[in-house]
């Protein structure tokens, strides 16, 4: 797993916490989160997405479980799905409550 490098400044919210490229096959979403998805904001990032403009979005905030897999954290369910509608292998996860997170080595994934 590589370390995501973000265009933005890391925002107060994100600074002590573990950014990194993540494959999407090891995400998973609740499903609270599933009920609270809007069609209309998966297809607006689908958009954003499409236009190579991915850098620019925040992290998905999300949390490791005891597996291995990370599960989203409050933000970042309709970035997830626009990603996996996309097709992309990784997405930026801001992986929280992990400071100086040492991740297992995974394969790098691409679009």
């Amino acid at each position: 797993m590589e370390r995501f490098k973000p265009h933005y400044e890391p925002s107060e919210q994100h600074e002590n916490e573990a950014i990194f490229s993540v494959p999407i096959d090891r995400i998973r979403v609740s499903d609270k989160q599933k009920r609270k998805i809007s069609r209309d904001k998966v297809e607006r990032h689908k958009k954003y997405l499409s236009k190579n403009e991915e850098r620019d979005l925040p992290p998905i905030d999300a949390h490791e479980l005891e597996d291995g897999t990370f599960i989203i954290d409050g933000n970042g369910r309709h970035r997830y799905f626009a990603y996996l509608e996309l097709g992309y292998k990784t997405v930026p996860l801001n992986i929280k409550g992990r400071e100086g997170f040492k991740p297992t080595k995974i394969e790098k994934g691409s679009k």
